[in-house]
């Protein structure tokens, strides 16, 4: 987890993206304060875990090419704009995430997907 070594660049920007991780790293809440934007994609995450609440900050959020099955953390997120979830396992999104103003939700080889 050398990334979180030294955590967002000067504009609370973080990329963990291509590290083939399955887990988000408890290291990655240290940084709650100050993460802004949050590149997670091509990993291998099935689900967000619920700790990913603390990242009050974050505006832009890239969990793209991930293995995810469920998201409800990431409505808890009051500060994000930008949510990209294309390329996942996802069968459904929830409807309150209607605050982010652009979601791209792909499914890619997953079939389709509803609101829940």
């Amino acid at each position: 987890y050398e990334d979180l070594d030294t955590g967002p660049d000067q504009n609370g920007q973080l990329n963990l993206a291509f590290h083939n991780w399955d887990e988000v790293p408890s290291d990655l809440y240290s940084h709650a304060a100050t993460v802004k934007g949050l590149n997670f994609s091509h990993n291998r995450i099935l689900d967000v875990p619920k700790e990913f609440g603390n990242l009050v900050m974050i505006r832009e959020l890239d969990l793209s090419h991930n293995k995810l099955y469920q998201i409800d953390p990431v409505i808890m997120l009051r500060r994000l704009r930008v949510l990209n979830l294309s390329h996942n396992c996802l069968s459904s999104i929830p409807e309150n995430i209607a605050f982010v103003q652009f979601v791209d939700y792909h499914c890619g080889h997953s079939g389709s997907f509803s609101l829940q």
